[in-house]
Parts: structure tokens; C-alpha cells; sequence
């Protein structure tokens, strides 16, 4: 990009490409020019900046983790005088402390709520820097239910108007099945799991006491995730349960061997472990 200037039409439409792929894959854009003269390629810079008619560009992210002692540095090299925008994703029920925060394209038809962020204009030299104090729910003792997670869906079977909170937990930290990765792109298979279902037919399972037990599973797992503390009877319950579907090859729809009794009975002690006592901290789901 750069050799042949683009025409207003042809910029349109390669933000349109980006959009699409934003949050869904990557995309990699090669250049000839320093990226505050991008603006005469495209014809227009606004779409370089988020607000909330427009969701912006990303240019860089990172993840904060116990490793870097929550502390990132990013390397993209600003523009300055130019108006970015610093972003913060927040778990389902959080709170971040940002400062005049505000939700990325926020006046569109389903944004992405998650995503906070604040403006700053650096100055020649100058290094910003930002202190984030994420809060936990206030009713971090509460676990969210089953039925929360599916209706809270972008595959769910009621008619709310409910966020996708579970398309955005999942796209943050996929849970773990067994031997399989679920993050958003298997959302309606999560939703069937939650049902006590096959994930890919949503064939009813309700009698099996694997598919009874993944249901609790998964909603313990997405609980934790979100921010509800465990205690350690729950954790080992999560740990058994998957080395219990690993041991039968569950793949979502079937596993094998044919359970043995005693199995079954690991099964129904592992779920109920994880259930137990919902409206405690520790306990991951309820």
C-alpha cells in the first residue's frame, strides 16, 4: 500500500475488509510510507480513530499477565498531536477506573460492550502512561447460572435483547473440555454443551452423566474466568473432570469406552462438587 494513491471508494472499502476481520483474524498491511502520511493513500485518517459511531483501528495489543507484573510497554510509535485511543477489555461485571471511558462504535447496532477506552494526544517526547484498577462484580460471591451463560449468547433461544457476555468470555479465555478448546467460534456448540446436549446436533443428554457433568463444567469454568473465586474443592472437581474426558475421548458429540459405573459415579460427585453451595465465593457455578 502506498505506490498508488487509493480512491475515496477504494478506502471505504478497505476498512470494510478490516472491520470485518476485527476480533476474527489477523491482517497485515505493508507499506512504503511512515504511518502519519497513510492519510494520503487513503483520503481520509478518521477511521484511524475510535469513537462511538466507529469502532476504529487497531494498532497495537497486548496482554497484561502475572509474568510482566501487569505491566506492558507498547512499541507502535505515535503520531504526535494525534488522538488515540487507549482500550481496556473488561470482564463481564468488572469495572475499570478509566476516566471518561467510553464503548468503541458504542452507538452501533450490537458493539462489542466489553471494550472500554479513553482518549489521550501525546506530545514530542512524551511518554503516557496508564494505571488500571479493574474491580471484581460486586457480587463476586455469586456465581452466574447455567442458564445465564446460554441466554447470554449470541446463540440463544430466548427473545431478550441480551449482550453476547458468553461470545465475550469465551474470546477472552476459551474453556477448557476434555481434550478441546472451545473459544468464540464454537459458541452455539458451548450453548448445546450448557443444554446437556451433542454440541454439534444438539441431540438431548441429559441422562448421560458425562454431558451432565461438562454442563457443570463448562459454566464452572466460564465462572472462574469471569471472576468468581474458587475454593479447592471445586479446582480439583474442574481438574477431575477433565482428566475424565480425556480418558473416554469425549469430542463433543460421543466418547468411547462405554462408561463404567464407577465413572458414572466420579462423574455425578464431580459435577456436584462444582455445584455445590452456589452462593459462595469458591464455588464456581450455580
Amino acid at each position: 500500500m502506498g505506490y498508488v494513491p487509493a480512491s475515496q471508494v477504494g478506502a471505504e472499502l478497505l476498512f470494510d475488509v478490516i472491520s470485518t476481520a476485527y476480533e476474527r483474524s489477523s491482517v497485515i498491511v505493508t507499506t512504503n510510507l511512515p504511518f502519519e502520511e497513510w492519510k494520503e493513500v487513503l483520503g481520509s485518517e478518521r477511521r484511524t480513530g475510535a469513537t462511538l459511531d466507529d469502532v476504529g483501528t487497531i494498532l497495537e495489543t497486548e496482554i497484561a499477565n502475572l509474568a510482566d507484573l501487569f505491566q506492558i510497554a507498547f512499541q507502535f510509535l505515535l503520531n504526535p498531536g494525534t488522538t488515540y485511543q487507549f482500550c481496556e477489555i473488561v470482564m463481564p461485571g468488572w469495572t475499570t477506573d478509566l476516566a471518561g471511558a467510553f464503548v468503541p462504535g458504542g452507538n452501533l447496532p450490537n458493539p462489542d460492550n466489553s471494550v472500554q477506552c479513553v482518549n489521550f494526544t501525546p506530545g514530542a517526547g512524551q511518554i503516557v502512561e496508564f494505571l488500571v484498577d479493574n474491580q471484581p462484580p460486586p457480587e463476586i460471591l455469586s456465581g452466574r447460572t447455567i442458564g445465564f451463560w446460554k441466554n447470554w449468547s449470541s446463540c440463544k433461544k430466548s427473545h431478550g435483547k441480551q449482550d453476547p457476555v458468553l461470545d465475550e468470555t469465551l474470546a477472552i479465555a476459551p474453556v477448557t473440555v476434555g481434550s478441546l478448546v472451545l473459544g468464540p467460534t464454537a459458541v452455539c456448540g458451548v450453548v448445546n454443551l450448557l443444554n446437556k446436549s451433542t454440541m454439534t446436533n444438539g441431540t438431548k443428554k441429559a441422562s448421560d452423566p458425562l454431558f451432565n457433568m461438562v454442563a457443570q463444567l463448562i459454566a464452572a469454568e466460564l465462572n472462574v474466568k469471569a471472576g468468581a473465586g474458587i475454593c479447592p474443592k471445586a479446582a480439583t472437581a474442574i481438574t477431575q473432570a477433565n482428566a475424565l474426558l480425556v480418558k473416554y475421548a469425549f469430542n463433543g458429540n460421543t466418547y468411547s469406552p462405554k462408561l463404567t459405573k464407577a465413572d458414572a459415579k466420579t462423574a455425578n460427585v464431580d459435577a456436584e462438587a462444582s455445584y455445590d453451595r452456589p452462593k459462595r465465593a469458591e464455588v464456581a457455578i450455580s
